[in-house]
């Protein structure tokens, strides 16, 4: 099922969508906050076998309106139906198409999903420290901080905090 908010489209991922998004995934800021540099040098191939065995999520391919241009992947995962609760992840670029909303876009239409045709009550994700781009974006999209895990993540040598984030179907934006 596409999703489509003004700005974006959300397309079910095709495998030739790995060869457009690879590139996107080995920028440094999206390799360094995503953990999509553990893929390289081979990112395309294995973001194709990804992408393909799609089974426990839900993952759809992020395109601009104005131009089908392939901005990057979003995906519901982790589903946990009898509490119903699931996580939200989030990869975008090129760099000259940030900034201009389209994540936060992007998020509240999967969060709005999840939450009309999944049924679920709330929406997870996790995101670390000086990521404050995203961490800006999930907050205007209804997500709040539930919990701080100092020392969580090893970035580049350095152990970070990792925030986990949630969004609740109350929200004023999802009612």
């Amino acid at each position: 099922m596409d999703l489509i908010g003004e700005r974006v489209r959300l397309r079910r991922t095709r495998p030739e969508d790995a060869d457009v998004e690879a590139p996107i995934f080995a920028l440094p800021d999206v390799a360094r906050f995503t953990g999509r540099h553990l893929l390289l040098p081979q990112s395309a191939a294995r973001l194709r076998e990804g992408n393909t065995d799609q089974s426990g999520r839900l993952v759809w391919t992020v395109t601009a309106r104005e131009d089908g241009g392939v901005l990057g992947d979003t995906t519901l995962f982790r589903f946990n139906h009898l509490d119903r609760h699931c996580w939200f992840a989030i990869t975008l670029g090129p760099p000259e198409r940030l900034g201009k909303g389209l994540g936060t876009e992007t998020t509240t239409l999967v969060t709005r999903f999840a939450f009309r045709q999944l049924g679920m009550e709330k929406v997870c994700l996790a995101v670390f420290e000086g990521n404050e781009r995203a961490i800006a974006a999930y907050r205007k999209a209804g997500y709040e901080i539930e919990a701080t895990l100092r020392r969580h993540h090893l970035l580049e040598g350095q152990l970070v905090t990792e925030y986990w984030m949630a969004a609740f179907r109350d929200h004023p934006l999802y009612r």
